[in-house]
């Protein structure tokens, strides 16, 4: 826990009294090291051989050793840089396991069954345990029998999320110092040399081979990682063999805690793991990694579909670009997928939470509907999109991501009339034109006019890649303040093991900006608890009340319309490299004066357009009665059984009816909202 405050340092100070042993009592199972030689540092030894050092930081030769169990980084001074300042005083937030007790232990002469590779010190091939030291975890400590009874289970998920924003601190300030040409050693997940199957353990169960005892950086397949990379994947295997130990203490449960980078999308995990991903695997398109960038969204993505879409392989691209999307959605967000061309049809009548199973058959809707034929129109599936997000419940962010090959008439009056709306609905738009022939000056100037981002993409460009970096948008647009305080929570089945996981995560910003993102990092619940344990306890209600209130939290930034402008112009120009262009005067749209305050909407359109992105801001107060007119009729929309008129929403339900009350053509049924827990 990181004491960040006055609140959490009751809390902190609690669990450090409660996991400590009497000083110097290890568990005669896992004996503490009584000495070892200076070399055993390597190259941590300092130069003149009296001390040993960590990030140019002096540690004592006996730090961890001879003296049983202790706290070494607070006693007798705190040390730097986590735990204390340069005078040796505590850091205000400093996290918990500096008060906890530790040693140096043998690794082969230690019989417990968790035990670390020492993180500060990676090259010293020294192992440490605070379990020989009496450490049980906080959830022992808290819930188990003989526990004071006190606790509360909002506690536990307050517990993980102050481990994150605690280890987000620090990969922050260590990205500061890190230098770009700092050099630092790694473990390779491909091979994992130490990696093996653990005997009755839960990993076990799942043919996994793993590591406990350290963490693996993990490049992309076919991608060199910087070397600054690979110094902050030496920094998180630090911070998350620290937590492990503290709060990992069985191996009967299966947990990680793990991070991507934006530079690379290089990844580091605990525990090591023999894993070698395809080309294809890339943290930063992850639903967590997402999550925590960008906050809860709304969606709206809208394919062409019209008969070009079969030239150069374009509704191939243009398939994969929507399920890379989806890719990149949590439980948090909705989407709909719409198709047009002559006519329309989409996945759904209404804007629904995304689980699973519904992600299952959006693949599967996306595989049997993007099909070419027909022409090209842009003003009704725009505005039907604009019907689906006035329709939805409120969210952090509204989006709708258009994407389009061709052209087709659009007049002045539309136009008007589509970003005025946008704008009362705060909701921007990415446009995509996809090719030569695609119309790239409508599209950008209905980006451009919504606040959003334009994308020319080439034929032979990486289409899911500028489409799926979308949230990257709203990555920029949360307050730097706030944002530092917020936390996700998703619920996933693991990849690897099949294994359903609660996670935590937050979005690691450089200093402290909310437009330049260095990654994401993660914990797993059960790292302390197994989820299964959690969810069969009588109040596991609250806990799951306080992580959908968490994880919905918005974040926007409050701008006024110069800054804003220069921010956006400041965005498209970082993203040239994927075809964004800046906005002139000519493709802007004067809506009276824009302000993004609490929510952002995005619409986003694919056809073939190569990317555009519209973002509709806050507006000024006297727009706010266009909610209540009636929302205008929707051209034809195909349909199996029916070819009738998609009209306007159901006043009572919220879903789009037509004129017979038949649902335009949908996935067999609407999916459920989606509820974590």
């Amino acid at each position: 826990i990181f004491r960040r405050n006055q609140h959490h340092f009751a809390a902190v100070v609690l669990v450090g009294v409660v996991a400590v042993a009497v000083q110097g009592a290890e568990n005669p199972k896992c004996p503490c090291l009584k000495s070892a030689p200076p070399t055993v540092w390597g190259p941590h030894l300092s130069a003149d051989g009296k001390n040993v050092l960590y990030q140019g930081h002096r540690y004592p030769l006996d730090y961890g050793l001879g003296q049983g169990c202790k706290a070494f980084d607070a006693d007798p001074v705190w040390l730097q840089p986590h735990c204390g300042d340069a005078q040796g005083n505590a850091l205000p937030d400093a996290p918990a396991w500096c008060e906890e007790q530790w040693c140096y232990v043998d690794r082969d002469n230690c019989d417990l069954p968790l035990k670390f590779k020492s993180g500060l010190f990676p090259d010293s091939e020294l192992y440490y345990s605070y379990q020989t030291c009496g450490s049980q975890g906080t959830f022992v400590d808290w819930f188990g029998n003989g526990s004071s009874g006190t606790h509360k289970i909002t506690e536990l998920a307050q517990l993980v999320e102050d481990y994150v924003l605690g280890a987000r601190k620090e990969l922050e300030e260590s990205y500061i110092e890190l230098s770009a040409s700092a050099s630092c050693s790694v473990k390779s997940s491909c091979p994992c040399d130490s990696c093996a199957e653990i005997p009755n353990s839960a990993w076990a169960k799942t043919k996994s081979k793993v590591d406990l005892s350290s963490s693996v950086f993990i490049p992309r397949a076919g991608v060199t990682p910087d070397s600054k990379s690979q110094c902050m994947s030496a920094v998180s295997h630090s911070l998350f063999s620290r937590i492990a130990a503290k709060e990992y203490t069985s191996d009967d449960r299966l947990g990680w805690l793990y991070g991507g980078l934006q530079s690379d999308g290089s990844y580091s995990q605990w525990p090591a793991q023999q894993w070698c991903p395809g080309s294809d695997w890339d943290p930063r398109f992850r639903p967590w990694y997402s999550a925590a960038a960008s906050g809860p969204k709304n969606v709206v993505l809208i394919i062409d579909t019209s008969v070009s879409m079969l030239e150069n392989g374009r509704i191939e691209k243009a398939r994969e670009a929507a399920k890379s999307i989806l890719r990149t959605l949590s439980w948090q967000d909705s989407i709909v997928v719409l198709r047009f061309s002559s006519s329309m049809s989409s996945s759904a009548t209404k804007l629904d939470r995304l689980s699973e199973e519904h992600h299952e058959k959006l693949d599967q809707w996306i595989d049997d509907n993007l099909l070419p034929s027909g022409q090209t129109t842009f003003y009704d599936p725009l505005m039907y999109a604009l019907d689906l997000i006035q329709a939805a419940p409120p969210s952090c962010n509204n989006v709708i991501l258009f994407l389009t090959d061709g052209k087709a008439s659009f007049t002045d009056s539309q136009f008007s009339e589509f970003a005025s709306r946008a704008s009362s609905l705060k909701t921007v738009l990415f446009g995509y034109a996809l090719g030569d022939q695609a119309d790239k000056h409508l599209v950008k100037r209905l980006s451009c006019a919504t606040n959003g981002m334009f994308y020319h993409v080439a034929d032979g460009d990486n289409l899911a890649g500028t489409m799926s970096s979308y949230y990257q948008y709203f990555t920029a647009m949360q307050n730097p303040k706030s944002s530092r305080e917020l936390v996700r929570w998703i619920k996933y089945t693991d990849v690897i093991t099949g294994t359903e996981l609660l996670t935590a995560c937050s979005s690691v910003l450089k200093n402290g900006s909310a437009t330049e993102l260095i990654g994401v990092v993660c914990m797993d619940v059960s790292i302390i608890v197994p989820l299964k344990d959690l969810q069969d306890r009588p109040d596991f209600s609250r806990l799951s009340v306080k992580v959908n209130a968490d994880s919905s939290k918005c974040s926007n930034l409050e701008l006024a319309e110069g800054k804003l402008q220069l921010l956006l112009e400041s965005l498209r120009g970082h993203q040239a490299q994927m075809g964004s262009e800046t906005c002139g005067s000519n493709d802007s749209y004067d809506l009276v004066s824009l302000t993004q305050s609490e929510g952002v909407s995005a619409v986003i359109i694919g056809g073939a357009v190569a990317g555009g992105v519209v973002v509709c801001l806050l507006v000024a107060l006297c727009i706010v009665c266009i909610r209540k007119r009636k929302l205008p009729e929707r051209p034809a929309v195909e349909n199996q059984e029916d070819s009738d008129v998609l009209k306007q929403p159901d006043p009572e339900h919220g879903s789009f009816v037509s004129a017979q009350g038949k649902a335009p053509e949908t996935m067999d049924a609407p999916p459920p909202a989606y509820t974590p827990y």
